[in-house]
């Protein structure tokens, strides 16, 4: 077994693009505020990237991209977006664009893959706030799994029922997800 980084906390998520990879954090669970981010893994270790999320759930890298799911604590509350950061230089990203973001009351995001079709599915959190497990949804798309275009426009359900739909892969060619 070889160690392919250290310094990081509760890796969510790993993205490969541009000849590097990067890895989605959580944070440290004993924190109260989160405290993860994105990271760019190299030599051993994992450096944060400015300006990151401080909760992140999934990353795709897609077209010269990386795509972002996660949240940060914010004055009005948790915000919670898919961001699309290009431009990449290799240390940092010039361009951060959030595509889409969570409606009132929406309680987090999952991770993030893309379909054959090019369509961006995101598996939606049941919530680490409150009591939302193991009963009737509470909170908008709840035990779903969302799809979206590549620009975070034409936003439909793409699946119900899954109680907290994370990591999604697709076999080759195939628009349907294994989660």
């Amino acid at each position: 077994m070889t160690q392919v980084a250290a310094g990081l906390q509760t890796p969510t998520s790993f993205a490969a693009g541009a000849g590097k990879v990067f890895e989605g954090d959580g944070g440290s669970e004993s924190s109260k505020i989160p405290n993860g981010g994105v990271y760019l893994l190299s030599g051993g270790t994992g450096t944060k990237l400015a300006g990151s999320p401080q909760f992140v759930s999934g990353l795709a890298w897609r077209k010269g991209a990386l795509y972002v799911a996660g949240g940060s604590i914010t004055k009005q509350g948790p915000k919670w977006q898919v961001q699309r950061w290009s431009g990449f230089n290799g240390t940092t990203f010039a361009k951060r664009t959030a595509i889409w973001t969570g409606p009132k009351g929406f309680n987090g995001t999952n991770g993030i893959a893309f379909a054959a079709n090019g369509r961006l599915l995101l598996g939606v959190d049941l919530g680490l706030t409150g009591k939302h497990d193991h009963g009737p949804p509470t909170t908008p798309f709840q035990y779903t799994i969302l799809s979206m275009k590549a620009n975070g426009g034409g936003v439909k359900v793409f699946a119900r029922g899954m109680r907290q739909p994370w990591q999604m892969a697709f076999p080759k060619g195939s628009n349907s997800p294994l989660v």
